[in-house]
């Protein structure tokens, strides 16, 4: 197993990253601090950076040999952009409006092409080197389906979710409450949202993965104006500027750690070598260092946005390198394209749901005239499941931009279904543009699971009953298992288990979250709901542990409410590290045993239950005796419990006395049951009866439902715990 304990990155001209902070100042980019993180969770990553930080050196030589830099003779290359706006619905006015959207893009297109009414500041002593980096900057007009888009999504977040994190990449992320990006190959990703504290963007730089590549910048960071609520010292949209800079392959231009002063540089020629960055807007005269002037009004340092106004010829050299080597596809991105079609119709869905309640399902599509003319008939087909296909036919009236929603039809869906959907005729001949004519997505219909259900991890079948779904996140070589030789008592055998501890930055990275789903339970008319597992577990050491987490969803997956959450210490049933290099295999009293009250569940009809590992690379996480319980019942019922006492609870030895000192109802019937919902004890009661006394120790330890009721259809529903010595 690959263990990384100490992060140590130093390599020449590709990139040495640490944290650059002036004391009691904010830190102007957090680009460094997040490569730090990237690359102690996929050290490999830096292998990646130096090959396309190579393949752009490489490219340079050979188009400068040529005496050409563009991959085309075009003037200016444009880069379609799509905004992911992130807001909380408690803080409406983070849904920036598109009025400050759009001045952001502005500036990006003044700075970039040198336009920016600012640059006459620039000192004579530079003005031979700035540079119009001819780049454009568009808001998309076309989503990946095809379809029209302003460039920009709008996400409104729980209440519980302010601020994003960093550490995590949070708000790239939608298990995390994020946004997923726009494929990258077409589309500038760009996040806002509320970052950290002091965190006023970052950005991915060239080799990252594409499920984050792009930039995220705080909402107070983003756009031009006095009259949006931004930050007086950021307020002329240079942030973004900076960040993009960095996605574009730009370092900051003293190139390396304070610390190191003049002994590392951006590796960009005309950009003078510096010991460190500048705040605020130094003076010309105070800006010297590493015996040359230091050029503090560039984009990529860490003064004001009022005082920064250039890039550099040596800096554009860079950025095309980048731009016709990894970043190379957006030159065939059709994103910004105008409607040039005559006929043009585009098909898309506006939310394809992972997992929809119910068995009718209603398969709409949304139409987009992207063309010129007017759309007045379109034909369709669609299967389901690789099954029969059928046709639909609509008589529109649909202008160009215009969107209609169709109802192409009700269908009956079980399980996991996969639904395809073309356009075969646009006004009654092919459409003159047939690359968004086609849709593919899956729609889930949680399998259904009768209570109790009671998971043991046994037996040939593995699961007691159909409907557990793994879903593996991040689609690595890594997901829940079950162990046949391991378990907790009294069996000791078959269990579930999460192998964190084998896990590498690559196959399993840190952070990663892999979910176990149940199948779905029907709550409408039970009570005393009540989720219990055994555990064990130990930590590798005080860097590296892992998480669990358990969840319940009432809407089939679509929102989930996390319940338990244990990590670390907190999680481990073994009190020592197992930090030895050896997996940890648990004994018998290394078993611990949870069980959790969730009554508020009663009466939903359609419950999913999620149990997820958090990888830490810590060790191996073990799972046994699942059971999900609750009494069912098939009357108008009541709880009431005040005045009914069972003592002692736990019992440590099956002996448990009932005490009914309720005056307002008569209870009239008494039962138990156990962790399988089966009756153990009937037994009738007199009105008057105030002390029952139990007996119960020929059953095992465990959790009871004690229940008493009366003709009403009030209850008394309480747990009982044998733990017998």
């Amino acid at each position: 197993m690959f263990r990384y304990i100490t992060y140590v990155f130093v390599f020449a001209l590709t990139f040495q990253y640490t944290i650059v902070l002036a004391l009691g100042e904010v830190e102007r980019c957090s680009t460094e601090k997040y490569m730090q993180l990237q690359l102690a969770n996929n050290p490999k990553l830096l292998t990646k950076i130096d090959e396309n930080d190579q393949a752009a050196k490489d490219w340079l030589v050979n188009q400068k040999e040529r005496g050409a830099y563009f991959k085309t003779n075009q003037s200016i290359i444009t880069i379609p952009v799509v905004v992911h706006i992130l807001y909380n619905e408690n803080a409406p006015e983070d849904n920036l409006s598109m009025e400050q959207i759009l001045s952001q893009i502005e500036v990006l297109n003044q700075d970039y092409q040198l336009r920016n009414p600012d640059r006459n500041n620039i000192p004579e002593i530079f003005q031979d080197v700035a540079a119009n980096i001819d780049i454009a900057f568009c808001l998309a007009s076309r989503d990946p389906n095809g379809a029209f888009t302003d460039g920009v999504t709008r996400t409104k977040l729980p209440a519980d979710l302010i601020t994003f994190t960093l550490e995590d990449d949070q708000i790239k992320r939608p298990e995390l409450g994020g946004v997923a990006p726009w494929s990258r190959d077409h589309y500038l990703n760009i996040w806002v949202g509320r970052l950290e504290e002091d965190v006023l963007g970052y950005s991915s730089s060239p080799g990252f993965s594409a499920s984050i590549d792009g930039v995220a910048i705080s909402t107070r960071y983003f756009g031009k104006g006095s009259q949006f609520n931004l930050h007086p010292s950021y307020n002329r949209g240079r942030t973004t500027t900076h960040e993009i800079g960095h996605w574009l392959g730009l370092r900051h231009t003293w190139g390396a750690s304070e610390e190191n002063g003049c002994n590392f540089d951006d590796g960009i020629e005309d950009t003078p070598n510096s010991a460190a960055p500048y705040y605020d807007c130094p003076l010309l005269s105070n800006s010297v260092s590493c015996d040359s002037q230091d050029m503090t009004m560039n984009f990529m340092e860490y003064v004001n946005d009022v005082c920064m106004y250039m890039f550099t010829n040596g800096q554009k050299e860079r950025i095309l390198s980048v731009l016709n080597t990894t970043r190379s596809s957006l030159f065939d991105s059709k994103a910004c394209q105008n409607m040039s079609a005559e006929v043009d119709a585009s098909i898309s869905v506006k939310s394809i749901e992972e997992n929809y309640c119910g068995s009718s399902y209603p398969l709409e599509i949304d139409i987009t005239n992207v063309g010129q003319n007017l759309i007045e008939t379109i034909n369709i087909e669609y299967r389901v499941n690789n099954g029969n296909n059928f046709s639909f036919e609509k008589t529109l009236s649909l202008s160009p931009r215009e969107v209609e929603t169709l109802l192409l039809a009700t269908i009956n869906i079980a399980g996991e279904n996969l639904i395809e959907v073309v356009i075969t005729l646009v006004n009654g001949t092919q459409d003159q543009n047939i690359e968004n004519n086609d849709i593919t997505f899956s729609v889930v219909t949680p399998a259904f699971a009768t209570i109790p259900l009671t998971e043991g991890f046994e037996g040939s079948n593995r699961f007691e009953q159909d409907g557990w779904r793994n879903n593996n996140v991040d689609q690595d070589n890594f997901q829940w298992q079950i162990s046949d030789q391991y378990g907790a008592p009294p069996s000791g055998n078959g269990s579930l288990i999460y192998n964190n501890f084998s896990g590498d930055s690559i196959n399993n990275p840190r952070n990663t979250l892999d979910h176990l789903i149940t199948p779905a339970l029907d709550l409408g008319n039970a009570v005393a709901v009540n989720f219990s597992f055994d555990r064990a577990y130990a930590r590798y050491d005080a860097q590296l542990f892992d998480g669990l987490s358990l969840s319940y969803s009432t809407d089939c997956g679509n929102s989930w409410e996390q319940f338990w959450f244990k990590e670390n210490t907190d999680l481990a049933t073994f009190p020592f590290d197992a930090d030895d290099g050896n997996p940890f295999f648990p004994a018998t009293e290394d078993w611990e045993v949870e069980s959790i009250d969730l009554n508020q569940l009663a009466g939903e009809k359609e419950v999913l239950f999620r149990i997820t590992n958090i990888s830490g690379w810590g060790q191996l996480l073990w799972l046994d005796n699942v059971n999900i319980t609750a009494m069912l019942t098939n009357v108008s019922t009541y709880i009431i419990n005040q005045g009914i006492q069972l003592y002692p609870n736990p019992t440590n030895d099956g002996l448990v006395n009932v005490a009914i000192e309720n005056e307002q109802h008569q209870f009239e019937q008494l039962n138990i049951y156990n962790t399988f919902g089966q009756m153990i004890v009937e037994e009738t009661l007199h009105p008057t009866t105030k002390n029952i006394h139990l007996n119960l120790s020929d059953q095992p330890n465990g959790i009871y439902i004690v229940n008493i009721l009366n003709k009403d259809g009030f209850h008394s529903v309480q747990r009982l715990v044998i733990s017998k010595d």
